[in-house]
């Protein structure tokens, strides 16, 4: 199965000292942290393991952003794809 790049916008909110990860275009991503930089360090990884649980295995990257957001978008590119 080829399954193509997908782009994935991600809401960061702080609350009460945390701050917490999501996506409308990535249900079930949740990473949740003390700072922005704890929760940026863990999407990677929560990305592919929710492919990996669809036997899809990504590379997954922060795309570059001109626009002022609290984090730029992130790119998820199946292996079969990658080369």
């Amino acid at each position: 199965m080829t399954t193509k790049a997908k782009l994935i916008n991600i809401s960061i909110v702080e609350n009460r000292g945390r701050v917490y990860a999501s996506s409308e275009d990535m249900p079930g991503l949740y990473v949740s942290g003390y700072s922005k930089e704890q929760v940026t360090q863990g999407l990677p990884a929560a990305i592919k393991a929710l492919f990996a649980a669809e036997g899809i295995d990504v590379i997954v990257r922060e795309l570059e952003s001109d626009e002022v957001q609290m984090t730029a978008p992130w790119v998820a590119v199946p292996l079969s794809d990658a080369a």
